[in-house]
């Protein structure tokens, strides 16, 4: 577990996605703060949007969302890590129809800037 912990806390200040294809919906922010404890997964985010674009192909439409907190219990997911991306993923089981990617703070392709986002003041 504490190997998770240092692995999850190298993404503070990158940004976290959640796309569920199933029930057709997804959302972003960045990554405040994370902690990791014997079951979950808790993350804070500085902002979050929701994808208001679905599916999710091309320039997707971002709308600010209120609530900041992310909870994933670890038993329910599949962690997998994607050094080619930078990113750990973490695939819901048994379907597999989420997941929750951590992206590291480089701004690499999958980057969503905050100024894309409705309704996010400007300070970020």
């Amino acid at each position: 577990m504490e190997n998770l912990k240092e692995r999850l806390a190298q993404y503070i200040g990158g940004q976290m996605e959640v796309i569920n294809h199933r029930d057709g919906y997804g959302y972003k922010g960045e990554i405040a703060d994370i902690t990791v404890d014997d079951e979950k997964i808790r993350v804070k985010f500085a902002w979050l949007a929701d994808n208001k674009t679905k599916p999710w192909s091309g320039k997707s439409r971002w709308v600010k969302r209120d609530c900041v907190d992310y909870v994933a219990r670890l038993d329910m997911y599949e962690i997998t890590e994607a050094p080619a991306l930078g990113t750990i993923i973490l695939f819901h089981e048994p379907s597999e129809e989420e997941a929750t990617l951590f992206e590291p703070q480089n701004r690499n392709e999958f980057y969503l800037d905050p100024s894309w986002v409705e309704g996010l003041e400007s300070r970020f």
